[in-house]
């Protein structure tokens, strides 16, 4: 599904640049209020009602958390062939791939590392704090405020067209007998085995993002596109004394910690964020809320670091 630069929608948001075309099915684009001018990200489905469901899903869960992006519009586009689904969202800056891919080493420094971690358990927790799981945790997912803002220093998690409720307001667990969803880079040893993603699961992806993060890189990467079977083996066959190896300790705690997680158990969020904090202290590191895409030397020129929304 894709737009025109120019084309209008609802009489209400008029296309500039295009973000991302992710297959054939979802686009996003920089779009802007034809009153405002204000820009917001506006992403096109020829799923409507996939999409319908993640807009309900902003506006009755997530809509006033901090680190989540809020919905601006939800629109039904008719088209010849049916229908499709245009969201408009906040427009945020880069994702954490594409800044740490624009790094001069190829990774970020331990001090960011530990600055995204924080943040990240605590989206997360807030997540599954609203009886939902992500199931899509990657660095693609996570993307930091507009350059420049007073909100680059935050990290917002988006992307929630997959996102499962596990439980019911009573207390139950639901058991989702779908396919396992998730790049088979970040999905937890379980998932790959065919077990049913659930907040553990959420966790162990975010121990691989902390790994690849400070080196640029994972073992089983290479693996996944056409060899998921390769990727899974991989993945497996290698120890977490290897995978973090002359990383600090806490990293193979956090790891092992998470995948140790009973189906029903619930993550304790304040451990897994104490666990990065010891090193942050132990480092000796200052508590600036300064991150590597806020040096101009680290990252290069501002002008390459493009809003990446809805990956």
């Amino acid at each position: 599904m894709t737009a025109k630069v120019g084309q209008r929608f609802g009489n209400k948001y008029e296309v500039k640049e295009v973000i991302n075309r992710r297959d054939s099915t979802v686009s996003v684009y920089i779009a802007t209020d034809i009153e405002t001018q204000e820009e917001v990200a506006l992403k096109l489905s020829s799923d409507y009602y996939k999409l319908k469901r993640e807009a309900r899903f902003y506006r009755s869960q997530v809509q006033t958390l901090e680190g989540f992006p809020s919905l601006k519009w939800f629109w039904k586009e008719k088209h010849r062939n049916g229908a499709y689904g245009v969201l408009a969202m906040d427009l945020l800056g880069p994702s954490l791939d594409s800044l740490m891919e624009k790094t001069k080493k190829g990774e970020f420094s331990l001090k960011t590392t530990l600055q995204i971690m924080d943040q990240v358990i605590t989206r997360i927790q807030a997540l599954h704090e609203c009886q939902w799981i992500h199931r899509g945790i990657k660095p693609d997912n996570f993307c930091i405020g507009p350059i420049g803002s007073k909100s680059e220093g935050v990290v917002y998690l988006i992307d929630f067209d997959d996102v499962y409720q596990y439980i019911s307001p009573y207390g139950n667990h639901f058991r989702d007998w779908g396919d396992n969803q998730g790049n088979r880079n970040w999905t937890s040893l379980a998932v790959d085995e065919g077990r049913q993603t659930i907040r553990r699961d959420d966790m162990e992806s975010a121990g691989y993002m902390a790994v690849y993060f400070l080196k640029g890189w994972l073992p089983w990467h290479g693996h996944s596109y056409h060899h998921s079977h390769s990727t899974m083996g991989y993945k497996k066959d290698t120890s977490l004394d290897d995978l973090c190896e002359d990383l600090p300790q806490e990293f193979i705690t956090y790891l092992a910690y998470c995948r140790s997680l009973a189906y029903t158990q619930q993550p304790d969020y304040d451990y897994c964020r104490r666990l990065f904090r010891q090193v942050f202290e132990r480092e000796g590191f200052r508590d600036d809320g300064v991150c590597d895409w806020m040096a101009p030397q680290s990252v290069g020129e501002s002008e390459k670091l493009r809003p990446t929304f809805l990956r």
